[in-house]
C-alpha cells in the first residue's frame, strides 16, 4: 500500500502541488484579510441598527468606513476565488485518474498487475480524496473565519450570507467535482476533453442544486414583521409584501390596487402612505437559524449527483477497453 500511495502522489505530484498550492494561498489570504479587518477595531455598537443621532459612538463613521474599504476590496474577492477552488481542484485531480493512462495507452500494465480494476480505481481515487480534502479543509475553515470578521453583527453557522462562498459546501462541490471529472476521463480517454466536460457537467450541477434549493427556500419560508430594528442580515430574504387585517398577504401593487382614489397620484402611481395605515409589511424568508438544515439538503442533493457519477465510474471502468 505504501508503495502505491508514493507512486500515486508521483505520477500526479504536479496537480497535487498545485492543488495544494492555491489552497494554502487561499487560506493564507483569507486570514489576513480577517486579521486586516479586525485590526481596524470597529465597536460592536457600530455595527447595530442606527438610533437617534448620536446613539452611536463618534469614531463609528471613520472606522466603518475603513473596515467597508477592506472587505470589498480584499475580502469579497478572496470568498469569490475560494468559491471557485473546488471545481478547479476537483478538476484537476479527478481528469487525469484515468484519462491519462487511457490517452497514453499504459492502462493495461496497471490493471494487469492490480488484478481488478475496480480495485485499482478506488485505491487510486482514494488517495487523491484524500488530498483533495487536506486541501479543501484548511480553505473552508478560513473562508468561515474571514465570514465572522465580514459579517460580525452575526453568527457565520446560522447566516446565509456568502453561504455560497465559505463552510461546507466548499468540500462536498469539490467531492462532486471529482467524481465527475474521474468519470469524464473513463468515458474521453482524453485529459482535456475531459477536463472541458468536467467543468461544464460540474457547473451544471452545481447550477442544478441551487435551483434545487430555491425549492426548498420556498417550502421553508416563514413571514416575519419588517422591524428595522432587528438585525436581519442573517435570514435569507426573498420578498417584501404586505399583509392585510384579515391575513391576507399581497404584493404592494395588489395592496395598492385596494387604495381609494388619489387625485394627486399620477396614474398607476400608488399610495404609500395609504397602504403604511392598512397594510404590516412583511418579509418572506428563511431565517437564519435554518442554515445548517440548508447546507445538509445542498450537500445532500451534491453528494447524489457525485455518488452516481462515482458508480458509473465503478461499473464502466470494468467493461472499457485500454485504448
Amino acid at each position: 500500500m505504501t508503495t502505491t500511495i508514493r507512486l500515486t502522489l508521483k505520477l500526479y505530484r504536479f496537480e497535487i502541488a498545485a492543488v495544494l498550492l492555491a489552497s494554502f494561498a487561499l487560506a493564507v489570504a483569507a486570514l489576513v484579510v480577517a486579521r486586516l479587518l479586525d485590526n481596524v477595531g470597529v465597536p460592536a455598537a457600530c455595527f447595530a441598527y442606527p438610533g437617534p443621532e448620536g446613539s452611536q459612538p463618534a469614531v463609528c463613521p471613520a472606522l466603518r468606513e475603513t473596515w467597508s474599504t477592506i472587505g470589498s476590496r480584499f475580502g469579497v474577492r478572496v470568498l469569490q476565488l475560494i468559491g471557485l477552488l473546488p471545481i478547479g481542484a476537483g478538476l484537476l485531480l479527478g481528469a487525469p485518474l484515468l484519462a491519462r493512462e487511457l490517452e497514453r495507452g499504459t492502462a493495461p500494465l496497471p490493471w494487469t498487475l492490480s488484478g481488478s480494476r475496480r480495485r485499482w480505481l478506488l485505491t487510486r481515487a482514494a488517495i487523491l480524496g484524500v488530498v483533495l480534502l487536506v486541501a479543501l479543509v484548511p480553505v473552508a475553515l478560513a473562508s468561515e473565519r474571514l465570514e465572522a470578521s465580514w459579517n460580525p453583527s452575526v453568527d457565520p453557522a446560522k447566516s446565509f450570507l456568502d453561504d455560497n462562498y465559505r463552510g461546507p459546501i466548499l468540500i462536498v462541490r469539490g467531492i462532486v467535482t471529482f467524481s465527475v471529472a474521474v468519470l469524464a476521463g473513463l468515458l474521453l480517454g482524453r485529459q482535456l476533453p475531459a477536463l472541458i466536460v468536467g467543468f461544464g457537467a460540474s457547473v451544471i450541477i452545481v447550477l442544478g442544486g441551487l435551483a434545487m434549493m430555491d425549492r426548498w427556500y420556498d417550502w421553508s419560508a416563514v413571514y416575519e414583521i419588517a422591524d428595522s430594528a432587528k438585525n436581519g442580515y442573517a435570514d435569507h430574504v426573498m420578498d417584501l409584501l404586505r399583509r392585510a387585517p384579515d391575513g391576507r398577504v399581497l404584493t404592494d401593487e395588489e395592496a395598492g390596487a385596494l387604495a381609494p382614489p388619489n387625485p394627486e397620484l399620477p396614474p398607476g402611481g400608488i399610495d404609500g402612505t395609504w397602504l403604511d395605515e392598512h397594510f404590516v409589511q412583511v418579509w418572506l424568508l428563511v431565517p437564519g437559524d435554518r442554515y445548517p438544515d440548508a447546507v445538509v439538503v445542498h450537500s445532500g442533493l451534491l453528494l447524489t449527483a457525485g455518488t452516481l457519477a462515482a458508480f458509473a465510474s465503478l461499473v464502466l471502468v470494468r467493461r472499457r477497453r485500454p485504448a
